[in-house]
């Protein structure tokens, strides 16, 4: 099943679930979509790097991988950076961690609203040639993951589940009325150069390069830092 229209960075404000009233203050550009009961973050143009940013990441080192991928019908070949801590390991590409920084912080503040402290755990340049895709895939390890496209004028990004408000407790086949976020099992994005996507690391995702160069995402993925858990409560973790 497929959602009917595909929800895209362009819909119309009523299509969207703003959670607190500051974002539309703060930050006019956020919106945040209630996904599977998940809470997903949407920026259009975060930011824009600066030309050397955006030449250093085009020619960072990368490994090749190739692969068939069955969800597109189609080859795809994808190529990962080495480095997996591309905003730790490289002083040119500073500016560009603290501000994604800066909205993983609006994600753990005022969304998911709790106190512990998160690091950023691993980064890494994602390079896709054109009209291919990467196959579905979740972050293991992450709380949070952020996707910030770098160059991506014409891509698509598809989140797919299993388990949505129909299935997760009685698996029926139901006759759908309209497709919407809720009885869907795939939501389509359209994000392109400079928007973001925050979202949990365990929703299965993949994507598509639509454009006839290449596209350029950077990831990164978010843990808790430090103790878990309240000590009256017998629930404490120690992070040891």
């Amino acid at each position: 099943m497929k959602l009917t229209p595909a929800l895209t960075l362009l819909d119309k404000p009523d299509n969207i679930i703003t959670m607190k009233d500051k974002f539309l203050e703060d930050y006019k550009n956020i919106k945040v979509q209630s996904l599977y009961g998940c809470p997903v973050m949407i920026v259009r143009d975060a930011f824009a790097l600066l030309p050397e940013e955006l030449e250093f990441i085009k020619n960072i080192e990368y490994q090749k991988k190739v692969a068939n991928d069955d969800t597109y019908k189609a080859p795809y070949v994808v190529q990962v950076s080495k480095s997996q801590n591309v905003l730790q390991d490289y002083k040119k590409l500073k500016n560009v961690r603290e501000k994604i920084n800066e909205y993983a912080g609006k994600y753990i503040d005022d969304i998911i609203s709790v106190e512990n402290e998160f690091d950023m755990v691993q980064s890494w340049v994602s390079k896709t040639v054109p009209k291919t895709g990467h196959h579905n895939h979740h972050h293991k390890g992450a709380l949070f993951s952020i996707v910030y496209y770098v160059q991506a004028d014409k891509s698509e990004f598809r989140f797919d589940t299993k388990l949505n408000f129909l299935t997760r407790s009685f698996n029926f086949d139901y006759n759908i009325k309209e497709y919407n976020i809720f009885n869907s099992l795939e939501v389509d994005l359209k994000p392109t150069t400079g928007d973001m996507l925050i979202f949990p690391g365990y929703i299965e995702h993949s994507a598509k390069n639509l454009d006839t160069k290449d596209k350029y995402i950077l990831g990164a993925n978010y843990f808790i830092r430090g103790d878990v858990g309240v000590y009256d409560n017998t629930t404490l973790v120690k992070n040891v």
